[in-house]
Order: C-alpha cells, then structure tokens, then sequence
C-alpha cells in the first residue's frame, strides 16, 4: 500500500487522509453498540458552539469569514450535515454532526477555520462549546443543544469577557430561523 502511496504526486496527503480514514474506522468500531436487534447503531460525533459578538464593528469581517468557513465545512472529509442559528445580540450558534471526532478536528486546524479562529478571541465577549456522541444521525434539536452547552459546556478563552461568559448564564435561544449546512451537498 505503501508503495502505491509513493507513485502518487501527493502522496504526503493520501497518507494522512488513509490514516484520518483509518483512525475513524477504528473509532466508529469501538463506539459501535448492538441494539436488541443485534444491528450496529452508528454513534455520530456531534460539535456545538456558541459565539457572541462583542461589538458590531466585527460584525462584517465574522460574516466574512463564516461564509470561508462555511464553504470548507461542506467539503470537510467525515462532514454529515450541520446547522446555524443566527439568535439575538450578535449571538450565533453553529452545529455540525461528524463521522468521527478526529474529522472534525481535521477541519477546524485547516483552511479559513483554522485562520479565523485566534480572531474570535478578539472579537467575541461569549464564546463556548460543547461535543457529544448521538445514535442518531440526525442533528438534534435546539432546544436540546441549548440544554447541552449548559450542563456539558466549556467557555472558550476570549479576551474581553461578559458577566455571563464564564458560567455560562446567557439568554435562552430562539429556536427558529436556522439555517442548514451542507443542504445542496451530494450524500
């Protein structure tokens, strides 16, 4: 297999995507549980954030930079389809389901996620997230990733912080108006 690997020009990325691929075959047969059908139950890797912007001069540069994001996201090895809320105040929230943690972690230290993320510091005063494994496939509801961030939740590391940041006590969400990610995208 090796030797395949080496007659091709990238062979570098086809290794790591070979073992990003293989670290979440490995993954996704241990968190693999039977029903009483004995069937397989496929546990999907679920990340949550939340982020509130602390003024609204960043406001045109964040949607920027969500749209970069956003486009990579779709594209992301390991991807299945995720969700943003727009919610009030300059607050949004963003939920993508994955194949595997590792995917995910792929994604945000790569492309426009990677770069935008040591601006949030700046630009945030509330800023956390939360990360789960789900049966289902499909992304949860609202109101449950709301219940989530507040009982599972880390604040992430911002340098102007709210009041609420740290415990995390901020507004309950509007649950309507979201907008899925990766809708067009071919499964």
């Amino acid at each position: 297999m090796l030797t395949l690997l080496n007659n091709v020009k990238s062979g570098v990325v086809c290794l790591d995507l070979m073992v990003l691929h293989m670290a979440c075959a490995s993954r996704y047969m241990r968190r693999t549980t039977r029903r009483w059908t004995g069937h397989p139950i496929r546990m999907v890797f679920v990340s949550l954030t939340r982020l509130r912007i602390r003024s609204i001069r960043f406001l045109p540069l964040f949607a920027v930079q969500t749209t970069r994001s956003l486009r990579q996201v779709e594209v992301a090895p390991g991807f299945l389809e995720g969700a943003l809320l727009p919610d009030r105040n300059w607050t949004y929230w963003t939920m993508t389901a994955w194949d595997c943690e590792e995917s995910m972690r792929q994604y945000m230290i790569t492309g426009s996620h990677k770069l935008v993320m040591p601006r949030l510091q700046h630009w945030c005063d509330e800023a956390s997230v939360v990360h789960w494994l789900r049966p289902d496939a499909t992304l949860p509801s609202w109101t449950e990733a709301d219940r989530r961030m507040r009982e599972s939740g880390r604040p992430s590391k911002v340098r102007s912080p709210s009041p609420q940041h740290a415990s995390l006590t901020y507004e309950v969400p509007r649950t309507t108006g979201s907008v899925p990610i990766g809708s067009n995208r071919r499964r």
